[in-house]
């Protein structure tokens, strides 16, 4: 009797770096000076998943505030590109690295 064999067909994740899920408070400002508050979901290397008390435009550049990350005063700031908009989720695209 031959020994059955299975082979793993659970797919790997296409994200190119892990996201971990992390509840942290952000400020953002827009490049069309649209402002305000909200959550991170998530957040990995190179992009991060926001839910914000408004929508924000793709395509539109942000500065993203993380006030709990940095080692100053001013926490930490990133500036990135939204690059979908579901609701109030939006998923946003590092162009440059984390300032603290």
């Amino acid at each position: 009797m031959k020994k059955s064999t299975k082979t793993d067909t659970k797919k790997s994740d296409p994200r190119e770096f892990l996201r971990v899920d992390t509840v942290q408070r952000v400020r953002f400002i827009t490049d069309s000076m649209v402002h305000g508050e909200g959550f991170s979901q998530n957040l990995s290397e190179k992009g991060c998943c926001l839910f914000l008390n408004q929508e924000l435009p793709e395509g539109s550049l942000v500065e993203i505030t993380f006030p709990r990350l940095g080692s100053n005063n001013h926490g930490a700031r990133i500036i990135g590109r939204v690059i979908w908009q579901k609701e109030y989720l939006s998923g946003i695209k590092f162009i440059n690295q984390i300032h603290s």
